[in-house]
Formats: C-alpha cells, structure tokens, sequence
C-alpha cells in the first residue's frame, strides 16, 4: 500500500514539474535589460523559439562588410502553452525588450 502512495505522489509531481514549462514570472522578472541570449538562456534553463531574425541595418551590405557589423534584432519565445510565455528582444546582441503572458 505504501508503494502504490509513493508511486503515485512521484508521477503527480513529475507531472507537475513537467507541465510548468521554462517559463515563469521569477524567471521572466530575472530577465535584465543588457543581458545576452547566452545569459538569459541560463536564467531561463532552455533554449528560446527564434520567432523573427530582422535586419536593422538598413540597404545592402556594402563590399566587405561582415556580417557582425549588421545589426539585427531577433525576437526568442519560451512557452508552457498558447496562453503562457516569455518573449525577449535582442538587438545587436543585448536584451532591450521583454514581454511575457499568462504568468
């Protein structure tokens, strides 16, 4: 009897801890203007959706330009579900925006 009570208690708080997802309002209150992707990956404990790549620079590259000197703003997603999320704006490298829902 008492293996089938700790049975169930462990596979309800794996389902917990499975359905909660990566994101969360401390972690998204963690989240610092400035931060890197590398960084908030840390904070976040896993890897974003990247949901758009734009192009800041405006105009064609010039001969010669690399590409680390266009600018770009990429917008990364952590979701628990359609209605629960974590958004995060980089540009140039560095977080400027953050949004979140749900949490």
């Amino acid at each position: 009897m008492m293996k089938k009570i700790t049975c169930s208690l462990l596979v309800s708080f794996a389902l917990v801890a499975c359905s909660t997802g990566p994101a969360t309002k401390a972690k998204f209150d963690a989240l610092q203007l400035g931060m890197t992707y590398e960084e908030a990956v840390k904070v976040i404990g896993a890897q974003g959706e990247l949901v758009s790549n734009k192009r800041l620079s405006p105009g064609i590259p010039k001969p010669g330009e690399k590409d680390e000197q266009v600018s770009y703003a990429k917008t990364y997603k952590w979701k628990n579900s359609a209605d629960k999320w974590i958004t995060a704006v980089f540009e140039n490298g560095k977080l400027t925006r953050k949004g979140e829902s749900g949490l």
